[in-house]
């Protein structure tokens, strides 16, 4: 059947035999249902070619499959959009965000949703960079890098602390940003990179050394809790407990063991602007440091993040600072154990 239609679309033709397309319609859906992966992929290639419409609901079965292989959930992302973007925009969505999903098939979500260059589809995506870990993330720049109207949603999202600066860092993103003849892109991204280091390769190793100690350790609560208590709840709450300074964690683990070792081990890379520590030097030469919790006027607002819960915020003058700058509180990774399981 794919050669039939193959050798139409060569002589500039279409399927127009009603029988014929029944035909194909049959033949796709037993197809999509078999159990071989050869059999499959012919199924996904002919639902492409002939954009059968009665295909959209098999191949959505398929790609929300996780007892389904990998490569053919993969393949059939796109075909399902060319079908019925409409209707596959949710379900794609609902692939790009789920952490427990394959990082392939996340990625191949958010390429092929980019690839619809609609406006609600650009802003999902980037709203997935706030809970994306760095390599989904990168694929999401990359897409969203392409074309002016997205590029400026990537700029805006990193400006405004939803999205890590490090992303245009990369020299291809860079280049589609570029390319797009987005007004003011270069200097946007070198204002935004000023001053910023590369990834640590060390950080990189532990992260691998960390997610390999995970998956071969049990899971340890009571461990975690007490890990919890002593090192984050003097800046982050969970059910209830510890201290609203920096993000609450209720729901956390929805992020996946990725992006969870990225925010554990290198806090810096996405942290919320919202949620950076500030670091004054003040005009007499004194030294400060916490999270403002808002501006005044000319005055800054923010308690320190050592201040007990009854202390008053500290108020100083902007005309009293000779210079500041912002970063995540500082975290120490001898604070947690190489059983990253027990977090």
């Amino acid at each position: 059947m794919n050669a039939y239609q193959q050798g139409l679309q060569k002589r500039g033709g279409k399927t127009a035999d009603p029988a014929v397309g029944a035909l194909a319609e049959k033949i796709c859906a037993q197809a999509i249902g078999s159990s071989d992966p050869v059999t499959i992929k012919a199924g996904i290639d002919l639902a492409s070619s002939l954009k059968l419409a009665s295909a959209f609901e098999p191949l959505a079965k398929l790609v929300q499959s996780k007892v389904t292989k990998q490569p053919e959930r993969v393949a059939a992302v796109p075909v399902l959009a060319s079908i019925d973007a409409a209707k596959a925009i949710p379900i794609i969505t609902s692939l790009l965000n789920d952490a427990g999903e394959a990082i392939a098939l996340r990625e191949k979500a958010a390429t092929t949703l980019a690839g619809l260059n609609r406006a609600e589809v650009l802003d999902e995506l980037v709203k997935a960079l706030q809970t994306a870990p760095a390599r989904l993330q990168t694929v999401i720049a990359l897409s969203l890098a392409g074309n002016a109207a997205a590029g400026e949603k990537l700029l805006k999202a990193v400006e405004t602390g939803k999205a890590s600066a490090r992303l245009l860092q990369d020299k291809t993103v860079q280049t589609k940003l570029n390319e797009s003849k987005l007004p003011g892109a270069a200097q946007r991204v070198a204002a935004l990179t000023k001053g910023l280091p590369s990834a640590d390769e060390k950080m990189l190793q532990l992260m691998v050394a960390r997610r390999a100690a995970f998956a071969k350790a049990k899971p340890d609560v009571s461990a975690g809790k007490q890990i919890f208590t002593k090192n984050c709840a003097i800046c982050h709450q969970i059910g209830n407990e510890g201290t609203k300074i920096g993000p609450q964690l209720d729901g956390i683990g929805g992020r996946g063991l990725d992006r969870l070792l990225e925010d554990v081990l290198d806090p810096s890379r996405n942290v919320d602007v919202a949620f950076r520590m500030t670091i004054v030097t003040l005009k007499d030469g004194k030294n400060l440091s916490g999270l403002v919790l808002r501006e005044e006027g000319q005055s800054w607002c923010w308690p320190t993040t050592r201040a007990k819960k009854s202390a008053s915020p500290r108020t100083i003058s902007t005309r009293n600072v000779r210079r500041f700058y912002r970063r995540c509180p500082p975290i120490s990774r001898r604070s947690f154990p190489k059983r990253t399981s027990t977090i």
